[in-house]
């Protein structure tokens, strides 16, 4: 794609000149459009951290209701209250339970991370991704330095013994070694 110097792609800045083109694709046909496709045929994953939020946002509504029910039968059995006043109790219990400040604070841990891998030059775009990113061991990217789609082909490895080229696509279970290596037990 990079090799196409006689193409003037959509969202290409003319400087100055004069010139005259003949549109070859619009809209999903147009290389943008395709790149717009293929992302909007990522799945969206749900990163370590997004779990264990919405783990602890389960675990804490279940906490907070089972309260509520332990407020309600005590006050009416043991106390005797009123059942309006107890019900207006039991609601600003559960609202007052739940920590209003827990999602600005995951943002601010979030972004300082964000901060820190950018001092690094790493940008992210969605703040989660952060959290993932602290655990993984290898990324692969293109000549441009970007991740597009989620997804990369390994075409060649370098090993120690051989150079072997690699044919298939994406995460199908299909394709081959073009070359031959042994490993080091000989098999």
């Amino acid at each position: 794609m990079g090799d196409r110097v006689c193409l003037a792609y959509s969202g290409t800045m003319v400087t100055s000149g004069v010139s005259q083109g003949v549109v070859v694709g619009t809209g999903s046909q147009a290389e943008i459009g395709r790149i717009s496709t293929m992302m909007s045929d990522v799945e969206a994953l749900q990163t370590p951290l997004t779990r264990q939020i919405a783990a602890f946002g389960r675990w804490l509504a279940l906490a907070v209701v089972l309260m509520t029910l332990v407020l309600v039968l005590v006050g009416t059995l043991a106390h005797d209250t009123d059942t309006g006043e107890l019900l207006q109790a039991a609601a600003s219990f559960a609202v007052a339970a739940i920590p209003e400040g827990l999602p600005a604070l995951i943002t601010i841990t979030l972004a300082l991370g964000v901060q820190a891998m950018a001092r690094r030059n790493a940008i992210t775009r969605r703040l989660p991704a952060v959290q993932t990113l602290g655990s993984v061991t290898v990324i692969c990217s293109d000549k441009t330095g970007t991740l597009t789609k989620n997804e990369m082909t390994v075409t060649a490895a370098a090993l120690p013994s051989a150079q072997v080229s690699v044919s298939g696509t994406g995460y199908a279970p299909e394709g081959g070694s073009g070359g031959r290596c042994s490993d080091r037990h000989g098999a």
